[in-house]
């Protein structure tokens, strides 16, 4: 799932209590495994709420500062993309910054 205003985040602008309210049940209920969001400049991945991983990919052209919350599992203020591998039996996200260097990577099973 894509979304702007990420559900769930430490960054500069934080989470949109919004999006958390409206999406989040929708999310859990449907057996939603990842959400992917912008908005903020950084690079964030939680740990799973209700059965879901929110990861925050805002940072490709410059990094604000980001930081922790009790959900958080990695958070780095780094210029950096993720990548997403599609499996039929999980998902592995790596995260890679301008010089080309895996900073995160995680696995989703199904």
């Amino acid at each position: 799932m894509l979304v702007h205003a990420p559900p769930h985040s430490s960054g500069y602008q934080g989470s949109n209590q919004d999006v958390r309210d409206a999406l989040s049940p929708i999310f859990a209920q449907h057996g939603v495994q990842l959400v992917l969001s912008g908005h903020e400049h950084d690079y964030e991945r939680s740990v799973p709420i209700d059965g879901v991983t929110y990861v925050v990919s805002g940072a490709a052209a410059a990094a604000r500062r980001t930081g922790t919350e009790d959900y958080t599992a990695y958070a780095a203020a780094t210029p950096s993309f993720v990548e997403v591998n599609v499996f039929a039996d999980r998902l592995v996200l790596r995260v890679v910054d301008h010089d080309a260097r895996m900073f995160d990577e995680a696995v989703i099973a199904r």
